[in-house]
């Protein structure tokens, strides 16, 4: 039988994605050149040195037999994630990261508003790419709504991919070229994209320290941090347990992941 180091990377490591049809899921297969695991029918199961990289999959999606495997972001960590108060919640504490101050009383949002506040309300609480998002400039604009955050004033914003407690790759929010999209951005509505950084030490220091203290706090393996630079200081805004990936950050997530499995 073939030691653990000896065996190849598509014995030792699967994909789960949290839908088959997820096309970050497939890409990063693709690059790390090994099996995704089907939710139906599949026949595997899971041994003492094997790993699954679980691409955002919650408790109640995440149906693949682990058995002694490792699981590379855990389901009920994902649930935190994609949850926007869940995850506020579990930013608290010791060295917690800069996030904006929220609430979900109705009543200490109105109070907010009348002190001169504007207001992000989530009408979703799971909602992704702004859906369930409302700005809310003036009382008579409120809207009922479980989790109430107070605007901060965006001087630049990024989505930041972690790997193992660190920084991969930076992607940063800027308006779309004459409508024209780059080829290796990530479409957001009709005027944004999420465009590749080329030299990631241009994203402020700040958003460095708020995004590894946010991915020490969740406990994610892999994932992709909103984080807004405000001129002075750094907040983070959400997680993204299935973030887009282009072709150059799945091939660094490939490389990384390659290279941690290797080594163990």
């Amino acid at each position: 039988m073939k030691g653990l180091n000896a065996m190849a990377l598509d014995e030792r490591l699967w994909v789960f994605g949290y839908k088959m049809a997820s096309e970050s899921a497939k890409l990063l297969a693709e690059k790390l050149d090994v099996w995704m695991i089907r939710h139906e029918g599949s026949t595997w199961q899971g041994k003492k040195g094997q790993y699954v990289l679980n691409w955002g999959a919650g408790t109640g999606v995440y149906c693949a037999r682990s058995g002694y495997a490792t699981i590379l972001n855990r389901p009920e960590l994902i649930d935190i994630a994609v949850n926007k108060w869940s995850f506020f919640r579990r930013m608290r504490g010791d060295n917690a990261p800069r996030c904006p101050f929220w609430t979900t009383d109705q009543e200490q949002a109105k109070a907010w508003l009348a002190g001169g506040e504007t207001l992000v309300a989530r009408t979703r609480l799971e909602g992704a790419k702004g859906d369930g998002i409302v700005v809310i400039n003036k009382p008579v604009d409120f809207v009922p709504a479980p989790l109430y955050t107070i605007k901060v004033d965006i001087q630049s914003e990024y989505r930041v991919y972690m790997f193992d407690g660190d920084v991969i790759d930076v992607r940063q929010k800027l308006l779309a070229k004459n409508g024209i999209p780059d080829p290796n951005g990530m479409r957001y509505g009709e005027q944004y994209e999420f465009c590749q950084m080329q030299d990631l030490n241009e994203m402020p220091a700040d958003c460095w320290t708020q995004a590894k203290r946010a991915i020490n706090k969740l406990g994610l393996f892999t994932c992709g941090l909103d984080v807004i630079w405000d001129g002075k200081k750094a907040w983070v805004l959400e997680a993204n347990s299935a973030p887009y990936l282009g072709g150059k950050t799945a091939i660094k997530y490939a490389n990384a992941i390659k290279k941690y499995v290797e080594a163990r």
